[in-house]
């Protein structure tokens, strides 16, 4: 495990679990419950910053990829047990570290998880009576949509927010590890996607916003619009 400090300076992303709570919009214990072990049961996910009692408990970058994935197969009507096996499946059988933040490792279908083992190009299933059996069956990877991938196939980019201009031009609200520790921010520009918000509701106009930040006016457009129609922080508006 990593502390705070390290993952704050290297890149990895800092989150506390309120925070992670509200982009999923899932109650906080609900969150807490995927990190902590039950009754004698190993934790859903195994958060990778160890927690202090100075510095309290903390969530890393792929930690927020993993939360997310699980609301997604949950959602999807997986079963959390089934999600639990498929994790210390992926990670013994396939040596996945990190399963569900990995480019097409972990996937579902019919309810069941599958893994596509690296090199081969069908999935195995890693969950049921029959484990390791071959699907054939069409693979639902909807939640992959918003993320992208490094060269080794870890995840490096979640997609919050993203339109497309009358000019044909794309801006997006991103959330990258190693920019803003891994918060909000609207693309090409550095900034948190709420330090436009906010300035334009101080400022009065886009116009003022542009100028002292040096910005372009579809990145204040993007960031407000981000706190109307993204789900990760429509909670935040």
């Amino acid at each position: 495990m990593i502390s705070v400090l390290d993952s704050a300076e290297k890149g990895w992303g800092l989150y506390s679990f309120p925070e992670v709570a509200r982009y999923l919009d899932i109650p906080i214990r609900t969150l807490r419950s995927w990190f902590n072990p039950r009754r004698g049961k190993d934790a859903l996910l195994k958060g990778q910053i160890a927690k202090t009692i100075e510095e309290g408990a903390w969530l890393n970058f792929h930690d927020f990829i993993q939360a997310y994935a699980v609301k997604a197969l949950i959602d999807a009507g997986v079963n959390p047990r089934h999600i639990r096996e498929a994790i210390f499946e992926a990670k013994e059988k396939y040596g996945l570290p990190y399963p569900l933040s990995m480019r097409g490792h972990v996937v579902y279908a019919d309810r069941r998880v599958h893994v596509l083992p690296p090199g081969e190009t069908n999935p195995a299933e890693l969950t049921g009576k029959i484990k390791g059996q071959k699907s054939f069956m069409p693979i639902i990877k909807n939640y992959i949509k918003r993320i992208e991938f490094d060269e080794k196939g870890m995840a490096n980019l979640f997609v919050v927010y993203e339109k497309k201009f009358s000019d044909g031009i794309r801006k997006r609200v991103i959330m990258e590890p190693h920019v803003n520790f891994g918060e909000p921010t609207v693309e090409g520009t550095g900034y948190r996607v709420s330090t436009l918000r906010d300035a334009l509701e101080a400022e009065g106009s886009r116009e003022a916003v542009v100028k002292f930040y040096e910005v372009e006016d579809r990145d204040v457009i993007i960031a407000v619009e981000a706190f109307k129609y993204a789900p990760e922080l429509k909670a935040a508006a």
